[in-house]
């Protein structure tokens, strides 16, 4: 038996985007470059179909007739060893195949299927019907990843029964990038030159979603403790 057949296939299953949004989200491209280098890992299948971005309750009709196309994604899934899949409103559609055919299932949980009825405008009752979802879901997936150890309390907190299902892949940084400079660093300066920044302020960057699980709070806690620091 050769190396490559002795490897796990995953398959990706990525909820629908809008028309403007080509190739993979940035996370998912990320997740399968790494794991393609430092896993033992086939990426059998990316399903990430296409919305339309001017009208995000189109997606949601996207993401429902996405289920019409049970047949071929099932003979996809049948076929893996992993599924890995993202909060949406589909992702009972996912949970489901993948139990049916008894494989193991990923869930990246950067987000949530609430948030994502407050991207859609969708009514709240069907936010109702997301959680309810989730509550019977996530008890039963086999690993959870979260960004941060915020997001994976409140998950406990939550739903109790998973605690020994989470683990955190916290987000990384180019530290040749961005880092404290001296003040009198010249590509500092000009920097702040082109935005328009006077040279002593201080300058504090969140880059991410603004959610409460974030733990936005502790960042300008961490700001103001660096502020005092450099």
């Amino acid at each position: 038996m050769s190396a490559e057949s002795k490897k796990s296939k995953l398959v990706f299953c990525f909820p629908p985007r809008g028309k403007s949004e080509t190739g993979l989200y940035f996370r998912v491209q990320q997740m399968i470059e790494v794991l393609e280098k430092i896993a033992s890992i086939k990426i059998l299948y990316t399903i990430t179909p296409t919305g339309n971005s001017s009208d995000r309750r189109h997606i949601l009709v996207r993401n429902l007739l996405f289920i019409t196309q049970l047949p071929v994604y099932s003979v996809i899934l049948f076929k893996s060893n992993l599924v890995w899949v993202y909060p949406s409103p589909i992702l009972l559609f996912w949970f489901m195949i993948a139990k049916i055919f008894k494989k193991k299932i990923i869930i990246d949980h950067f987000t949530t299927a609430e948030h994502a009825a407050d991207v859609l405008k969708i009514p709240a009752y069907l936010k109702k019907v997301f959680n309810y979802i989730d509550s019977l879901v996530y008890p039963r997936i086999d690993l959870i990843l979260t960004h941060s150890y915020i997001m994976e309390h409140v998950l406990h907190h939550t739903y109790p029964s998973i605690k020994n299902k989470t683990s955190v892949l916290l987000s990384v940084v180019d530290t040749n990038q961005f880092k404290p400079l001296d003040q009198g660093n010249d590509r500092l300066k000009n920097l702040r030159q082109s935005l328009g920044i006077p040279e002593n302020k201080f300058i504090a960057m969140y880059h991410g979603l603004f959610h409460n699980f974030h733990g936005v709070d502790i960042i300008l806690q961490a700001a103001e403790l660096a502020k005092n620091k450099y």
